[in-house]
């Protein structure tokens, strides 16, 4: 009898153990988040996660940036958000082990919550483009921003810099700070540590505009991340 009962314990064991393995491994045991593809990464994990998150009901997030991908953009960051927020989680965009759980358990479960959208009648920021450099005071870089008449950007940025929108065809700047209300609304749709807020009202031209960024302290080099979005009402 007390071995049966040891047999028993250890099978639990195992098997709870090989639980945990197999949530830590879904997406190959890396902590996912925006900027992430299937490029980057030793298989298709980006794709497994998009196709999960359409099985869940989040397909609505992933269709603004094409769907299946195998590309983590801003909407599969706010199928993750959303699904996150819905499950009472730590709602950061990263598909941490403790998001991997519960995407299993939903997806393998029956009768779970129906998935909700996380900024109900609200602006919604559609995912326009990202650019990575390193830049200097002395050295400022320019970037393409594409858009289109009657629409309005969100351009976030990430680093100890200064910036602007400028017109290709003279120095006048079209940013401004963004206003307070929207502000409110747009905060926990942008990703973690993007501090620095460009907002571009309703253009009246499409095409390319100028982002100029350049370090906020003369001679000091920076690392700059910029994500620019389309703001959808």
């Amino acid at each position: 009898m007390k071995r049966a009962m040891i047999a028993i314990v250890a099978t639990v064991l195992l098997l709870a153990l090989a639980g945990v393995s197999l949530s830590q491994e879904r997406y190959g045991g890396y902590l996912l988040t925006i900027g992430y593809s299937d490029d980057l990464l030793p298989g298709d994990f980006v794709t497994l996660l998009q196709q999960d998150l359409y099985a869940l009901g989040y397909g609505e997030f992933l269709e603004s940036e094409g769907g299946v991908t195998g590309s983590f953009g801003f909407g599969t960051y706010m199928a993750v958000l959303s699904f996150q927020k819905q499950h009472h989680l730590d709602a950061n965009g990263i598909v941490s082990f403790q998001t991997i759980g519960a995407l299993e358990q939903a997806l393998f479960s029956e009768g779970g919550p129906e998935p909700v959208k996380v900024f109900p009648d609200i602006p919604i920021l559609e995912y326009a483009g990202s650019y990575s450099a390193r830049i200097s005071g002395e050295s400022p870089s320019s970037f393409d921003l594409d858009v289109i008449r009657g629409n309005s950007y969100i351009v976030a940025l990430k680093g100890d810099i200064e910036a602007g929108i400028y017109s290709p065809y003279g120095d006048e700047m079209f940013s401004s700070q963004v206003p307070p209300l929207l502000s409110n609304a747009i905060r926990d749709q942008i990703p973690p540590g993007y501090d620095t807020i460009l907002y571009m009202d309703e253009t009246m031209f499409s095409g390319n505009f100028i982002i100029k960024v350049e370090s906020a302290k003369d001679y000091l080099q920076s690392d700059v991340e910029i994500l620019c979005f389309r703001v959808s009402y």
